[in-house]
């Protein structure tokens, strides 16, 4: 269900644990359309017959023009491949899927931090982190991708201070 244009109505955007994304009419409430995160890019759009495929929508959102938006969905631990980690942009007016990273399968850990936009807009950055839950064996990974979804240089696992595995839970770019 596809409400009105951008320019006749404000969107609210809201990401949740049931691996959807939400657009509302921020004047009336109404719920403009919704998209459910997928494990293969031929199967988003599809109603899935477990409600918990995909993966959870918990790190947040982000907008790039008004016209674009971005959220990283969340596996949680055992869901044995029902639920995957990906990175996603959606048509923010239609909920349409534009494009997903990886196209099929999940990334090592989860997204925690909602994904941040370089100064110049040229540049989405996402960072995952390990299973909040997991003791931590593998590195979270910070990516850095063109808005056409192409990865601008390769993931840089993420470590702390004594070298042991760690991710992001938020991220900020700054203009230096």
């Amino acid at each position: 269900m596809i409400g009105p244009t951008a320019a006749a109505s404000a969107f609210l955007y809201l990401g949740r644990g049931d691996g959807k994304v939400y657009a509302l009419d921020t004047k009336t409430g109404q719920m403009l359309w919704d998209f459910h995160t997928c494990n293969d890019v031929n199967d988003c759009g599809r109603t899935p017959s477990n409600p918990e495929f995909g993966g959870e929508v918990v790190a947040g959102l982000m907008l790039r023009g008004g016209t674009e938006l971005y959220l990283g969905s969340f596996a949680v631990e055992g869901s044995n491949g029902i639920e995957s980690t990906a990175l996603y942009k959606l048509d923010a007016a239609s909920g349409a899927l534009v494009w997903r990273y990886p196209g099929s399968g999940s990334l090592p850990g989860v997204f925690m931090a909602a994904p941040a936009l370089s100064p110049d807009g040229n540049t989405i950055y996402a960072a995952t982190m390990c299973a909040p839950a997991a003791n931590c064996t593998a590195p979270g990974y910070l990516y850095a991708f063109d808005p056409n979804g192409t990865l601008r240089w390769n993931p840089i696992p993420l470590y702390d201070g004594k070298n042991r595995p760690a991710g992001a839970w938020s991220m900020a770019v700054g203009t230096d």
